[in-house]
C-alpha cells in the first residue's frame, strides 16, 4: 500500500530516481546485503531462513562466536523474494539481479516517503547524507520501515480506520518501529481505537507465525541476545578501552579472547540501563495518552538510540524523519544525519568505505575490493581518524537533541548529573567470564606445526573471498567459527602441536582472526605468528605477503608484537599497577583475571616470531625472530595451490550450508 501511487514524477525527481539507481546497482555493505541475498535464497528454495542449522558454516563469512541469520521481522524479506522471484525461475538470480530487486524497493519507498511532505521538505529527504547513505549505498531496509510507518502515522493522526494495515506491517519489517508500541497504545487508548491496535497487533503476527520458531526467537525478539554490545550502541561510546593499542571502533575486531572478551556476560549496567528504557517508553505511554503523540514518538525512538547495545547510524531514519514532521530545523538534522553517515561509511564495514563497492561489479573490471584496499593501504589512517571524529561528534550531537528535548524537565546541571550516571551504566554495562588459562609455551624441536592462511583471496570472484570457490556442492569458508572449531580439533588430534597464523598488515583490526583465536582458547593450543616477507608491492597486492615494500620489516615485526598475548597481558598488568598506585579503586587484583587465555610460543620472555620467505634472525628485547621451521605443515596455501586434503578447511571435510540447500530444494 505505502509502496504504491508513484505516478506523476517530474522530470526532476526522474533524473534523481535514475542517478540514484546507478549508484545503487555497483555499491552495497558486503557483510549485510550478503545476508539479505542468502536469506532470500533460502526462502526462494521453500526453507525457513530463520532455521539454518547450527552446525553448518555460517551463511556469511561472520568473525564472531555466534552465528548472525537474517534478524529482522520477514515482511521486507517477503518483498524481496517476490522481486527475486522472476529472476530466481529464469535461474539468473545472482548477486546483480537481486541488488537491482534490493536497492529499487528501497528507492520506491524513498521516493514514496517524500509524498507525504510538502515540496520544501520533499529534496531534504531525498538530498539527506543518511537516508541517502542507508538506502542507496548501504542497501539498508530502514526505509521500507520508515514509510509503511509514516503512511499509519498520517492515517491515525486523522482517525482513518486503515492505519492498522501499513503500522502491522511497519512492525513486521525491522525492530525500530517497536520502540513505538507504547506511544500508540496509549493515544489508542485515549481515542478507542484498541481495536484497530489489536488489528495492527494481528497482522504482524500474520507475517511473522510461518516463520516463528527457535532461530526467530533468537534472532528476532531478542535481537541477538548473546551479542555483546557493539561499539555504535549506547550512542557510539566504545564500551571498553582494551589494554592493548587496538582500539577499534568494530566490536566484532575486540571480542577476540585477547581482549578479555569470550562472549561478555551481561553486567549490572546494562540492567539498570534496560529498566530505564522501559521507563521512558512507560512515559512515552502516558504523554501519549495525554494526545501528546509527536512527543512520545520523540522520546520513545530518541530513547532505543540512546539505550539499544546494538543501534546503528540507520536507526536514527525513525526519529530523524518524525522530528522533520515537527518542524525541528533542518540544519540539526542534517549535521546529525552527516555525522551518523560518515560514522556508518568509515566503520560500517571492514574494509571501511572501500566495502561499499560492489564485488561482483569489480571483478568484471579484474580488480576487488581486496585489491583496492591493499593499494590505498595509505589512507585507512586518515579514515580512522574521520571515523573517530565522526563518532565523537555524532554522540555529542545525540546527547545535545535529547537535552533539547528534555529542557523544560531537567536544568542543564540536572541534565549533566543524569549524563553522567548514564556514562558510568554504560561502562559497566559488560562483565566478563574469569580466566583461568594463560601461559606461554616455549617451542621444542620436535613440535609439529600447521600453517593456516585466513587472508582474504582477493581473485576469488565474489564477495572479497568469502569463497576462494563457489557453488552449490563445495565452499571454502576462511573464517567462521564453526570451521575454526573443528579445523583446530582435527590439528590437536592429528599430532599437531600449535597453529601458526599468517599476519597481514591489512588485518591489524584482527577481524578475520577472532574465531581462530576462540578456538585456539576452547582447545588449549598455542599459536605463532608468521610474517610473509614481499619481493615486490604486486606479492602483498596479490595476497603473496604480509606488507607492502614502504614498510620496513622492523616496523611490522613490532606491530605483530602488539598482537601477542604476551604484549596484551604485559599492558594490562601495567594498567593495574597504575590503579594499585593511585588507589582511586581497588582492582587490581581484579585485573589479573582479564589476563589474555591464549598461548603464545615465546623463548624465555620473549614473543617468538616466525618469517618466511627468508631466512632472517633477529633478536630484540621484546621479541625473538626466526625462519618458519621446516617441519611446518602447509594447511592451505590457495594461492600457490598448496592444499592438506582432509582437513576440516577442504570440501572433504565441510558440511555446508549449499550441500543442505542443494538436497532440500
Amino acid at each position: 500500500m505505502a509502496l504504491m501511487g508513484l505516478g506523476n514524477l517530474k522530470r526532476r525527481d526522474l533524473v534523481i530516481a535514475v542517478t540514484l539507481m546507478i549508484l545503487a546497482l555497483v555499491t552495497e555493505h558486503h557483510y549485510d546485503v550478503t545476508v539479505f541475498y542468502y536469506s532470500t535464497l533460502l526462502l526462494l528454495h521453500g526453507l525457513n531462513p530463520y532455521n539454518v542449522p547450527k552446525n553448518a558454516p555460517w551463511i556469511y563469512s561472520n568473525p564472531l562466536a555466534y552465528p548472525q541469520w537474517y534478524a529482522y521481522p520477514p515482511f521486507a524479506l517477503l518483498l524481496m523474494a517476490l522481486g527475486s522471484l522472476p529472476f530466481y525461475l529464469l535461474k539468473i538470480f545472482n548477486p546483480l539481479t537481486f541488488r537491482l530487486v534490493l536497492k529499487g524497493l528501497l528507492i520506491l519507498s524513498l521516493f514514496r516517503l517524500t509524498k507525504y511532505f510538502k515540496s520544501e521538505k520533499k529534496y531534504l529527504i531525498l538530498l539527506n547524507p543518511l537516508v541517502f547513505f542507508v538506502t542507496v549505498i548501504h542497501g539498508m531496509i530502514d526505509i521500507i520501515a520508515v514509510v509503511l510507518f509514516v503512511d499509519s502515522l498520517v492515517r491515525f493522526r486523522k482517525g482513518d480506520r486503515l492505519w492498522p494495515i501499513t503500522y502491522g506491517l511497519a512492525l513486521a519489517t525491522k525492530q525500530t518501529i517497536w520502540i513505538t508500541l507504547p506511544a500508540y497504545l496509549g493515544y489508542s487508548l485515549r481515542n478507542k481505537m484498541i481495536k484497530e491496535m489489536i488489528l495492527s497487533i494481528f497482522i504482524f503476527g500474520l507475517i511473522v507465525a510461518p516463520f516463528f520458531g527457535k532461530g526467530f526467537i533468537e534472532n528476532v525478539l531478542t535481537i541477538h541476545e548473546d551479542r555483546p554490545p557493539a561499539s555504535l550502541g549506547y550512542t557510539g561510546i566504545p564500551l571498553i578501552l582494551m589494554a592493548g593499542d587496538m582500539i577499534s571502533l568494530h566490536m566484532a575486531s575486540i571480542v577476540a579472547p585477547c581482549y578479555s572478551k569470550p562472549i561478555p556476560k551481561v553486567g549490572w549496567g546494562e540492567i539498570i540501563l534496560n529498566i530505564m528504557l522501559v521507563l521512558m517508553l512507560l512515559y512515552s505511554l502516558l504523554i501519549a495518552y495525554r494526545n501528546k503523540l509527536m512527543k512520545a514518538l520523540i522520546l520513545s525512538s530518541l530513547a532505543f538510540v540512546l539505550f539499544s547495545k546494538v543501534v546503528s547510524p540507520q536507526n536514527l531514519l525513525l526519529p530523524l524523519v518524525i522530528l522533520l514532521m515537527i518542524d525541528v530545523p533542518y540544519k540539526i538534522l542534517f549535521t546529525l544525519s552527516f555525522l551518523a553517515a560518515m560514522v556508518d561509511a568509515t566503520t560500517g564495514t571492514v574494509f571501511n568505505i572501500y566495502g561499499y563497492l560492489a564485488e561482483d561489479i569489480l571483478n568484471r573490471f579484474g580488480t576487488s575490493i581486496v585489491y583496492i584496499y591493499r593499494e590505498l593501504l595509505w589512507t585507512t589512517k586518515a579514515l580512522g581518524v574521520l571515523a573517530f571524529a565522526s563518532l565523537v561528534f555524532y554522540h555529542i550531537s545525540v546527547v545535545i537533541l535529547i537535552y533539547l528535548v528534555l529542557k523544560d524537565k531537567l536544568s542543564f546541571r540536572k541534565f549533566l548529573l543524569v549524563y553522567a550516571l548514564y556514562l558510568i551504566l554504560v561502562l559497566n554495562s559488560v562483565s566478563y567470564s574469569s580466566i583461568n588459562k594463560v601461559g606461554i609455551r616455549t617451542p621444542s624441536s620436535n613440535m609439529h606445526g600447521a600453517l593456516l592462511w585466513i587472508w582474504v583471496n582477493p581473485t576469488s570472484g565474489f564477495k572479497s573471498g568469502d569463497y576462494l570457490h563457489f557453488n552449490y556442492k563445495t565452499a571454502y569458508w576462511d573464517y567462521t567459527y564453526p570451521l575454526a572449531l573443528e579445523t583446530v580439533k582435527w590439528l590437536k588430534e592429528h599430532g599437531y602441536g600449535y597453529l601458526a597464523l599468517v599476519y597481514s598488515i591489512d588485518r591489524d583490526n584482527m577481524y578475520y582472526y577472532v574465531p581462530w583465536l576462540y578456538a585456539l582458547v576452547k582447545y588449549n593450543m598455542p599459536f605463532v605468528w608468521v610474517v610473509v616477507t614481499p619481493k615486490n608491492n604486486s606479492e602483498y597486492i596479490h595476497g603473496f605477503a604480509s606488507y607492502p615494500l614502504q614498510y620496513t620489516l622492523d616496523k611490522v615485526l613490532q606491530r605483530v608484537y602488539m598482537r601477542t598475548p604476551i604484549y596484551i597481558n604485559s599492558k594490562i598488568e601495567s594498567i593495574g599497577k597504575i590503579i594499585k598506585r593511585i588507589k582511586v579503586i581497588s582492582l587490581s587484583h581484579v585485573i589479573r583475571r582479564y589476563l589474555c587465555p591464549l598461548k603464545y610460543l615465546s623463548v624465555g620472555k620473549r614473543a617468538l616470531i616466525y618469517v618466511y620467505g627468508s631466512h632472517i634472525t633477529i633478536e630484540s628485547k621484546e621479541y625473538i625472530v626466526r625462519p618458519l621451521p621446516s617441519n611446518v605443515t602447509i594447511i592451505n596455501d590457495f594461492y600457490e595451490g598448496k592444499v592438506l586434503w582432509g582437513t576440516p578447511i577442504t570440501p572433504r571435510g565441510i558440511q555446508t550450508v549449499f550441500d543442505w540447500l542443494h538436497r532440500s530444494k
